[in-house]
């Protein structure tokens, strides 16, 4: 893939949700732009929560986030993100275009399109807990999973949700209903994945493995 100057690499990251997923994402990206002195063109990182679908008129009907939950909406349903668009975004990229994608605002659980603007590179890498759906995986030249220990993901999940404006019953509520729709989504695309990492690796321990790729790549 290096070798083949034409075509860009396309990365998917997976894992359940508060893996450590974007955390990845954004640590491949910081060092990249350190050992190429911001070097533009080389890599453009997608986070796909920004597909997830508007939901502000469906929310009005509720009091809270909690009794939107308890109607049966599910974040965690690959329904619940616009996949096909992104599809359409990243074969976007690849065929080297300038590509605006959506901005998700979950505090209001509002979608403004054609907000972020990305740029084609070398290296495409989106990341998301549905980053390896099926509608998605053939895009893929390297596919990643991320795996954490239970206890982790439950306290940053937590501390997430509280960062988004939900209460701690509303977090838990996400938690207890998690578990199934991670069961039937997100958890099959560990049998796909080329790469199988752990949320809980040290940063230097990935340092180190993105300085000699993407010094290979420059």
């Amino acid at each position: 893939m290096a070798d083949n100057k034409l075509k860009p690499i396309i990365i998917g990251i997976s894992g359940e949700p508060a893996s450590g997923k974007s955390t990845l994402a954004n640590t491949i990206e910081e060092n990249v732009k350190n050992i190429t002195n911001n070097k533009s063109g080389l890599i453009t990182v997608i986070n796909c929560d920004n597909y997830y679908i508007d939901i502000t008129s469906k929310r009005k009907l509720y009091k809270n986030y909690g009794e939107f939950l308890n109607s049966g909406y599910d974040p965690h349903n690959p329904s619940a993100q616009d996949l096909d668009l992104l599809m359409q975004n990243l074969n976007s990229l690849k065929n080297g275009k300038s590509t605006l994608i959506p901005e998700y605002l979950f505090g209001i659980g509002q979608s403004i399109p054609e907000k972020i603007i990305k740029q084609p590179a070398r290296v495409i890498i989106y990341e998301g807990i549905f980053a390896l759906n099926p509608k998605l995986e053939n895009i893929c030249d390297v596919k990643i999973y991320v795996e954490t220990q239970k206890p982790l993901i439950v306290k940053r999940s937590i501390e997430r949700g509280l960062s988004r404006g939900n209460d701690e019953n509303t977090s838990r509520k996400l938690l207890f209903d998690l578990e199934n729709s991670t069961q039937k989504y997100i958890r099959s695309a560990k049998d796909d994945a080329d790469i199988m990492l752990s949320g809980q690796s040290e940063i230097k321990s990935i340092n180190t493995v993105i300085n000699e790729v993407f010094t290979a790549l420059k």
